[in-house]
């Protein structure tokens, strides 16, 4: 979209086009993004003090303020001065152009066939291009021609608070201007007395500057900052300060919203441009992790189907292996007494050992430590020959408080003494839990069942703990002692 600038006084008007870096005078095409530079001698700056408000309490206020000051007026701006220590509110100047009915009419017809961008002075731009410049200077004087005659703009920390527009470019004239403008602002405290005030010359060229610095006044010219890829102010003067408002023209400026309403909505439809791409970009870069995560869990879970089928065949191949060997895996798991078993040739192997083993190893309490098989003696041997052996008084024993005695070591049955640990760390009610799971469990591992003593499983039980009382006590090693069933 072309950017365009026009230029208004009370004698001319004159636009130019922004033709990639440098300005150039042209008509205006329709629908350029306009900005309206007004040059008028009415224009008007009023120091004031205002709250220290924010938000929209402040906006009224200013709006406010701007009425009482300037009735009427259509054309006005409020700037925030730098707020000075100790000092009460924060200052502000006022300041407005007044707009005759020409000059609104002439505005009107410029917003409804362009997109009317600001309206603005050339004060307001040499303080938006001091800003621009990031000059650290609290106070200086500006020497502008303009078309419509010398302008002298005051700036007191990169904001005007005065701006007169006097005859045209004249040497003697000109220097009596500069000093009766340096006399105001002293009078007006503006600048302290004896205090020598910079002097800009913007558009003027060496000679006329040096004629037009004023004998015995407190001003001292020197040099003035440049802006990137914008002209020379001091070589081209208003031509700089309106390609600085071709490009941007800052804040603040003049026009009221529904001057630019054009504008606005341009601006806001390309917020929502912006928007939208920001909108799609975060959400190309949501589908984005998201793909990954997704693709990242599909992997994970592709390893354990993976791992979990090698070890489900694993498990196949190792039950076909061991199934023509005429074993289980039950049987594979109390291997050691498997094999102390098959020398003894004494018990199945398939059914009692893998039905005591797995149904001990279900509590996760317990831990068996080992299985002892008793058998019964093989018909003919010297044990059957010796008869049976007498049976222990378990009862008279455990009411006599003796010594532990293992039932499996009594009589010729057939028994089973497994011998099991609780694990480290057990609260007591876990513990007692425990031992209890196995006083039930006991009873129903058919077809062997808990002998008599085993009832009343317990740490002071001594038909029940192997260990030695100490060890007992210790809750280290406990053992119970497992009969047979003879079928009739």
């Amino acid at each position: 979209m072309q950017r365009a600038v026009q230029y208004l006084s009370a004698q001319e008007s004159r636009s130019w086009t922004l033709d990639g870096a440098r300005l150039r005078e042209a008509e205006l095409a329709a629908g350029a993004h306009l900005v309206v530079v007004v040059d008028f001698a009415e224009e008007s700056y009023v120091l004031a003090t205002l709250p220290a408000m924010r938000g929209r309490d402040a906006t009224l206020l200013r709006r406010r303020r701007l009425e009482r000051e300037f009735p009427g007026a259509t054309l006005a701006a409020v700037q925030r001065l730098r707020r000075r220590r100790g000092a009460e509110g924060e200052g502000a100047v006022m300041v407005a152009v007044p707009a005759g009915a020409p000059l609104q009419e002439t505005l009107a017809g410029l917003a409804t066939r362009h997109a009317l961008r600001a309206v603005t002075t050339p004060a307001l731009l040499a303080g938006e291009w001091v800003r621009r410049a990031r000059a650290v200077q609290p106070r200086v004087l500006i020497v502008l021609p303009t078309p419509a005659g010398v302008r002298l703009i005051f700036l007191s920390d990169g904001r005007p608070t005065l701006s007169r527009l006097t005859g045209a470019l004249a040497p003697q004239q000109t220097a009596a201007e500069i000093a009766r403008t340096v006399q105001y602002l002293q009078n007006t405290q503006r600048v302290e007395r004896g205090e020598s005030v910079p002097l800009w010359f913007w558009g003027v060229d060496d000679a006329t500057a040096v004629a037009c610095i004023p004998a015995g006044a407190a001003v001292a010219p020197s040099a003035s900052p440049q802006v990137a890829a914008l002209p020379d102010p001091e070589r081209d003067g208003l031509d700089a300060l309106l390609a600085l408002a071709a490009e941007r023209p800052g804040r603040p400026q003049l026009a009221a919203d529904e001057l630019r309403l054009g504008w606005l909505a341009h601006e806001f439809g390309r917020g929502c441009r912006l928007a939208a791409v920001a909108a799609a970009v975060l959400l190309t870069l949501a589908a984005g992790v998201l793909e990954w995560r997704v693709a990242g869990a599909t992997r994970a879970i592709a390893a354990q189907v993976q791992q979990r089928s090698a070890i489900e065949a694993g498990a196949a191949q190792l039950a076909t292996d061991l199934e023509g060997r005429g074993l289980t895996l039950a049987e594979v798991a109390t291997f050691p007494e498997t094999e102390r078993v098959l020398l003894r040739n004494a018990v199945d192997l398939g059914t009692d050992l893998a039905i005591v083993g797995v149904g001990f190893a279900a509590q996760r309490d317990v831990e068996v430590q080992s299985l002892d098989l008793r058998a019964a003696p093989l018909e003919g041997s010297a044990e059957s020959l010796a008869g049976p052996m007498p049976v222990a008084d378990t009862a008279a024993t455990e009411a006599g408080g003796g010594d532990s005695v293992d039932t499996c070591d009594s009589g010729v049955e057939q028994s089973m003494r497994v011998e099991f640990g609780l694990v480290s760390g057990l609260d007591v009610r876990r513990r007692d839990a425990a031992l209890g799971w196995v006083r039930e469990a006991s009873g129903a591992l058919a077809p062997w069942r808990a002998g008599a003593g085993a009832g009343a499983l317990g740490r002071h039980d001594p038909l029940v703990v192997s260990a030695g009382r100490e060890e007992a006590r210790a809750e280290t090693r406990w053992s119970v002692c497992l009969r047979r069933e003879v079928t009739p």
